[in-house]
Formats: structure tokens, C-alpha cells, sequence
């Protein structure tokens, strides 16, 4: 909390630095808010002597101030919350157990044991948190894999969601968007502020797109969103949380569950299998699965380097895999299994530069697991 109030007074956003501060003083948690010079648009607000004098009575046992400036060339201090790492293996003695080999996966947090049913899952490599979408109780979940802490985010009740179907992070900009969907036709785009999870704006969608259900979503570089209609089959363009929408493109197809934009194209895992569009004449064509393999039971997919990755169900079980594809992109030349022997718990699935993020079960609950690709 400490941390969070100091960005958002370095953010320009003193009023809810002020919140934060207060909270802690409520705590009985001391703090260097007096003095520290990161607090100074705090200390202009009206309402700052209120939480000064609260603070005075704040256990000086419990006291938290900013981390001083590293100097050149030193040591920054171990954490002790969190064992150093173990050394790397030499690439000869690995073996098919090691995280450190390409396609395996190790355990990076472990999420809050109970119901829990991961639909989305982003990561801000800036502040190293992910944010996880629980489907079970429409709430984020934030874990932070700095500090090994996991806590709720915001929850349906605060955020107004319905039934939570994907989460995404605007890393250029900087911005949290999730989508929900209710179950009579309804729709959401929710645009929260990624420190705090405090909402932005929402857009609910017309009354022209009704029904829709949106399974999925991405974020285009040009900051607009594009959205995946499982309920009219379409692909819905919007510019903004403001909107206006643009002309949907109608896919033809049946159980659309999610989409990877690629170079131009944007693919798409549906009931039969998978399918890549062309945003510039909207053109469908379903992609031609390998000799001897399937492309059915894909529950998301997500573009890196020329190929993807995707969360395949079979049966009971849900597995990770890359599928690599032909030059033109319109045919699969293979299914790679990743992370052998490990299930996801869901649909929740992200890439950051040359890792791929997902929620898996395991003997101790769901869990992020991290997945080495080069």
C-alpha cells in the first residue's frame, strides 16, 4: 500500500495517494510521508493536515519509508522473502525436468487456494505483477511476483463486471481493460488504471450488437480494441472506450473462443478448429490442420514470432502447445506439446518477450507457471 501511494503521488495523481496514506495511518502503520520529498504534491492538498495529525499516533515499530537510491556499483539488498536462485544447470546435464530447457515450464506464484476459475491472465513486466480474471467470482486478482503477494484487485461489486471473459494490458499505454459478458445478451469493455484496478470508463455495447458474448479480445497497437463475438460469430472492431464502433466482420463460424492478432491477419479457435481472417477484405479461411493431429479444443491462442500458442483441451485434460504454421499462415505444419505432464486451470494464457504465462493445477493449488520459448 505504501508502494502503491508513492507511484500515485509520482504519477500526478496525489488525491489517491492521499487515500492510500490515510489507510495506513488508520493501520497504525508509520510512514515517511512528512519528510519524504515523493510525498510532496500530497502534502499540498487540503486534506493532508487531517492525515498528518493521524499519523501521530502510528506504531513507530511499524515503520515504512522509500528504499534509498542505489549507487553506482552496488549490491542492490537480498530479499529474504524469497529464496535466491538456484544455479543453472550446464546445457549438457539438463534434462527434460529443468525450467531452464526451451517448452518447460516451473511454478512461479501460487494463487489463493479455493474456487477459482482463470479466464484471463495479463502481465506488466515494468511492475512484475500479473493480473489473473476469475471467472468463479468476477473479481482481478492481483499477484505480485516481486514481493511473492497475492491479493484481490477489484471485484464485481465495485468494477460493475458481469461474467468476466478475458483480461488485457495496454503496455504502451499503460491501461488494465477487461470484458464481460451477462447472460442475456449484454456486454461490457471495462477500462480500469493498472496501479490501482480504480475503474476509467465502460462502454456498454449498443443495442445493434445485441446479443453478443465476448469471448475475447486484443488491443491493437494503434490503441483500439478488437472483439471476439462468440454469440453472432464476428469480430467487432471499437475505437475506444467512447467508441465508435466500426463495421463488424462476420467469421461464418460457430463457438468462437478467441483470437491472436498476427502481422495484419488475425487468427481465430472456434468449434471446428481455426481460421485466420484478413482485416483488410475480411476474408475467412479455415486453416488446414496438420497430417495425423487436430486443431479442435483450442480455448486460447496468442501470436509470438511467426507462431502460436495456445491452451488445447482433450478430454479432461488442458494442455499447452505451440503450433507452428505454413508461410502464408493458412495452414499448421505441427502441434508441439509444451510443459509436459502439466493441466491449465482455465483459459487463462499471456506471452512476455520470450516467456509464455498461464494458470495450471498442481498438487498445491493453481498456480502461474512460466514457460521458457527460445
Amino acid at each position: 500500500m505504501y508502494l502503491l501511494a508513492r507511484a500515485q503521488s509520482l504519477s500526478g495523481r496525489p488525491g489517491d495517494a492521499l487515500v492510500m496514506l490515510r489507510r495506513l495511518a488508520q493501520m497504525g502503520v508509520a510512514t515517511d510521508a512528512k519528510t519524504n520529498d515523493d510525498f510532496r504534491r500530497v502534502r499540498e492538498l487540503s486534506g493532508w493536515p487531517e492525515v498528518e495529525a493521524s499519523m501521530s499516533g502510528a506504531s513507530s515499530s511499524t515503520r515504512l519509508s522509500a528504499p534509498p537510491a542505489a549507487s553506482a556499483g552496488s549490491t542492490p539488498p537480498a530479499n529474504p522473502a524469497r529464496a535466491a536462485p538456484k544455479a543453472a544447470a550446464p546445457m549438457e546435464a539438463r534434462s527434460d525436468d529443468d525450467p531452464g530447457v526451451v517448452g518447460v515450464g516451473e511454478d512461479r506464484l501460487h494463487l489463493a487456494a479455493g474456487a477459482l476459475e482463470p479466464v484471463g491472465l495479463a502481465y506488466d513486466s515494468a511492475s512484475r505483477r500479473f493480473v489473473v480474471g476469475d471467472g468463479h467470482d468476477n473479481k482481478l486478482i492481483v499477484a505480485d511476483e516481486v514481493f511473492n503477494h497475492v491479493n484481490d484487485l477489484i471485484g464485481a461489486t465495485s468494477a460493475g463486471f458481469g461474467r468476466l471473459s478475458a483480461v488485457e494490458i495496454d503496455t504502451r499505454r499503460g491501461d488494465l481493460w477487461v470484458t464481460s459478458s451477462e447472460a442475456n445478451g449484454l456486454a461490457s469493455i471495462h477500462k480500469l488504471q493498472l496501479v490501482s484496478g480504480r475503474v476509467l470508463a465502460r462502454l456498454d455495447m449498443p443495442e445493434s450488437l445485441k446479443p453478443i458474448a465476448i469471448s475475447d479480445f486484443a488491443v491493437l497497437d494503434s490503441g483500439s480494441l478488437l472483439l471476439l463475438d462468440s454469440a453472432g460469430g464476428r469480430l467487432v472492431p471499437v475505437k475506444s472506450v467512447a467508441g465508435p464502433f466500426e463495421r463488424a466482420i462476420p467469421l461464418k463460424v460457430t463457438g468462437a473462443a478467441s483470437l491472436a492478432t498476427a502481422e495484419g491477419k488475425v487468427y481465430v479457435a472456434h468449434e471446428r478448429g481455426l481460421s485466420v481472417v484478413d482485416l483488410a477484405d475480411g476474408r475467412v479461411i479455415e486453416v488446414a490442420a496438420p497430417k495425423g493431429a487436430s486443431l479442435g479444443g483450442l480455448r486460447r491462442i496468442r501470436w509470438t514470432r511467426g507462431t502460436l500458442l495456445a491452451l488445447q483441451k482433450d478430454g479432461d485434460f488442458t494442455r499447452m502447445v505451440r503450433i507452428r504454421l505454413s508461410r502464408r499462415g493458412q495452414a499448421a505444419t505441427g502441434i508441439e506439446p509444451l510443459d509436459r505432464g502439466a493441466a491449465s486451470a482455465g483459459t487463462a494464457l499471456t506471452i512476455s518477450r520470450d516467456a509464455a504465462y498461464y494458470v495450471a493445477t498442481t498438487k498445491d493449488g493453481p498456480a502461474i507457471r512460466r514457460v521458457r520459448l527460445r
